[in-house]
């Protein structure tokens, strides 16, 4: 029998349990903001009864625990022992949980913010993440599609000129 999920943030499952040093050190990165001070908000999952959990069997558990979130993470082996702790995404609708295998992607953990961010928020769709991976991995949107990110980007100032030379504010 499996523990019943955190309801609240997107669980963060612990499916490996060889290293715990490892885990540690993925739970320590995820909990960093990034510059911008955005971080993801995940409930730690750290019980064996998870171990070797497949995406199904988590997306089937948090439809039955009334998980509020649209998306979960798996901690897996790749996860802990990867360069970059490539966590994998899984996608919770329960909708499809019983039919179909859940969409699921590697996110690098210091880019998992935007995802557990942006899916839960609905500011993006599963397929803008999905359209962007390289190899199976998300690691950002970057500046390949023309938005300036970050410190790259210019700062915004309250009644600054749009381009066509009107003032924002009145």
């Amino acid at each position: 029998m499996t523990p019943t999920l955190p309801q609240e943030d997107s669980p963060l499952v612990r499916t490996s349990f060889t290293s715990d040093a490892a885990w540690d050190a993925l739970c320590a990165a995820i909990a960093q903001p990034n510059s911008d001070g955005f971080r993801a908000y995940v409930s730690t999952v750290n019980d064996k009864a998870w171990e070797a959990t497949t995406p199904r069997a988590l997306a089937n558990a948090a439809k039955a625990d009334n998980v509020n979130a649209l998306v979960a993470f798996i901690a897996d082996a790749e996860a802990m022992e990867g360069t970059d702790m490539p966590v994998l995404v899984v996608e919770l609708d329960a909708e499809r949980a019983e039919t179909d295998e859940p969409r699921t992607f590697r996110c690098i953990v210091r880019e998992l913010w935007s995802v557990e961010n942006n899916l839960n928020l609905a500011n993006m769709g599963w397929d803008d993440f999905a359209d962007s991976l390289e190899d199976g991995v998300y690691r950002g949107f970057g500046d390949a599609d023309g938005v300036q990110q970050g410190e790259s980007a210019p700062p915004m100032a309250l009644g600054a000129a749009d381009p066509g030379g009107a003032s924002t504010l009145e």
